[in-house]
C-alpha cells in the first residue's frame, strides 16, 4: 500500500486450483507482542494488492484475545483464509 515491492513469505506457482498463484503469510506470535497490532495492514494489503489470492498462517498463542478472529472474520475476496499451523497442513494436503 506503500508502492513499494510486494513481498510475501512464500509465493506458490503451479497449484492446479491457484493457476495465477497463491501467495502466503507467516505470523508467529508466542508471547504478547506488536505482531498482532500489524494484523489490519496486512489484511488491508492482502485485499488491495496482491496479484493472486492469499492466505495467513497465524499461530503461537500469544495474540491478544480477539485478534486473530478479527483477522479470520476478514476472510473473503483475495484473503481466502486464516489458519494455523496445523489447519494450514491440513488444507495444503487437501489443496496444493
Amino acid at each position: 500500500i506503500y508502492g513499494l515491492p510486494l513481498n510475501a513469505d512464500f509465493w506458490i506457482f503451479g497449484a492446479p486450483h491457484f493457476p495465477g498463484g497463491l501467495a502466503i503469510e507467516v505470523k508467529w506470535q508466542q508471547s504478547t507482542g506488536g505482531v498482532d497490532e500489524k494484523f489490519p495492514y496486512l489484511v488491508h494489503n492482502i485485499t488491495e494488492c496482491y496479484p493472486c489470492p492469499a492466505l495467513v498462517i497465524a499461530d503461537g498463542g500469544g495474540q491478544r484475545p480477539g485478534a486473530l478472529q478479527w483477522m479470520r472474520d476478514q476472510a473473503g475476496d483475495n484473503l481466502l483464509a486464516v489458519f494455523s499451523l496445523a489447519e494450514f497442513l491440513a488444507w495444503a494436503n487437501r489443496n496444493l
